[in-house]
């Protein structure tokens, strides 16, 4: 009988000397106070005419955004100012020590999740009580318990609360989100009247914030006080946070210290919620499997021109009737898929390529 290749394990412990470092690392984090925001940047000085020149830390919070500059103290403060290059020194040894856990296989968010996650640290909300669940929670635990596993990512940074937060004063939600400078915005309910649960970067590769806590029913919405915020709720969400422990999460180029649920109850919500989920399908699964709107064939390579797109070939009849002169250049309109077996834009032959001219 031939021999056959045995499979390649799913979960591989780390050495000793790698789970040494990542120890030390996340030691050295739970001692500071406030962490560094966005890449560990430099020291400028600048001049302003009539009041003295002043120390400014300059940085970037993410790639791709605008550089960011934060005030550290009068050109004659030098306590102050040896006191922040300490701090940069510590942040660059720190994203050293990061970048050779990544390469090594450890689980690393990325840079946005970081400068959310360092926000959320410096204002108190995870010393507070506030638990990261979902594929963040099961990243920085294949990280505490020193197993290495493919590399995950993920758009969506999940939150959620069992109590009352255990803040000094009430802190708003969607001032911290902002204070990121990454552009977050509120996501409305899909229904009017409903309040927002979720902030969201632009774009579709935006990352997403989310506030969950237990409730009855699945998907409503609670306010919570502390946080000037709401959440949505989940059935059976307390079994999850019953007793969080802490963890630290390694994103970008940090070690962010953290609360997570448990990683023994970390299983059985999943099954729950991938059960749920097949229930009820989702605004997302609907969407691929129906176009939703009609779409006008022969200018589907021109959107700028009559600003429709194909319909796709997975379209369903669930397609909303065409309306009437829906394109402006005059073509026909179709609400769904081709036939089963048609070519693609029949009697329209080949498109042209993508920013030709529009036909005469």
């Amino acid at each position: 009988m031939p021999r056959t290749a045995a499979d390649a394990p799913l979960y591989v412990p780390f050495e000793g000397p790698v789970a040494t470092l990542y120890a030390e690392l996340v030691e050295r984090a739970r001692a500071d106070v406030t962490l560094l925001p966005g890449s560990t940047g430099s020291l400028a000085l600048r001049e302003r005419p009539g009041s003295g020149a002043y120390w400014y830390r300059r940085y970037y919070n993410a790639p791709g955004s605008p550089q960011a500059e934060d005030f550290v103290c009068r050109q004659d403060d030098r306590e102050t100012l040896v006191a922040m290059q300490h701090r940069i020194a510590a942040a660059e040894r720190a994203q050293d020590q990061v970048r050779k856990l990544r390469h090594l296989g450890l689980q690393v968010a990325d840079k946005a999740a970081a400068r959310v996650l360092v926000e959320l640290y410096n204002r108190g909300f995870f010393n507070a009580g506030l638990v990261i669940v979902g594929p963040l929670a099961f990243m920085s635990w294949l990280n505490g318990l020193g197993v290495a596993a493919r590399a995950c990512r993920t758009l969506d940074i999940d939150l959620a609360r069992r109590h009352k937060l255990k803040v000094a004063a009430p802190s708003s939600f969607l001032e911290a989100m902002q204070a990121t400078r990454l552009g977050f915005f509120a996501i409305q309910g899909r229904q009017a009247g409903v309040a927002a649960t979720s902030v969201k970067r632009p774009g579709r590769e935006g990352l997403r914030v989310d506030i969950l806590t237990t409730g009855a029913a699945l998907g409503g919405v609670v306010p919570v006080a502390e946080l000037d915020w709401n959440a949505q709720t989940i059935p059976h969400f307390d079994y999850l946070l019953a007793a969080p422990r802490p963890i630290a999460v390694l994103a970008g180029g940090h070690c962010i210290p953290a609360n997570a649920p448990a990683p023994e109850r970390l299983a059985w919500p999943g099954t729950s919620f991938t059960r749920a989920r097949a229930a009820r399908p989702t605004l997302q699964r609907r969407k691929r499997t129906c176009c939703r709107r009609p779409r006008c064939w022969p200018c589907w390579w021109s959107a700028t021109t009559c600003g429709w797109r194909p319909p796709p070939l997975h379209c369903q009849s669930r397609c909303s009737p065409p309306p009437a002169n829906a394109c402006r250049r005059g073509g026909p309109v179709l609400g769904g898929a081709p036939p089963p077996g048609a070519p693609w834009r029949r009697g329209w032959g080949r498109p042209p390529r993508r920013g030709a001219p529009p036909p005469r």
